[in-house]
């Protein structure tokens, strides 16, 4: 149950304002990142996304065309995979890519 405190201010949003601030801004907390990866490492990860989304394509290339479970497992690993492609692209500088949530 929500409870109000003096002042007219409720409990619940003062603490759901706390929280959600917390979860809002911790991508902005430089101490949370090392900035410490070389353009090497980024080429690599981004290899390795794409082979392993070429993966996920194979295996859904031999399923049955009727959705099932291993095919909607199939499907959300390549979308997901699709965007950290994406995002590495962006990352290494891509023409091809102005933002990676377009």
């Amino acid at each position: 149950m929500i409870g109000i405190q003096k002042g007219g201010t409720l409990k619940y949003y003062g603490l759901l304002a706390k929280i959600m601030s917390k979860v809002m801004s911790d991508h902005q907390e430089s101490e949370l990142f090392t900035y410490d990866r070389t353009w090497e490492e980024i080429e690599l990860m981004l290899d390795k996304a794409e082979k392993k989304r070429n993966q996920w394509l194979m295996k859904l290339h031999t399923l049955p065309k009727e959705k099932n479970k291993q095919s909607i497992q199939c499907l959300r690993n390549i979308k997901a995979l699709e965007g950290v492609i994406k995002t590495l692209r962006w990352v290494l500088g891509s023409k091809d890519i102005e933002h990676p949530l377009d």
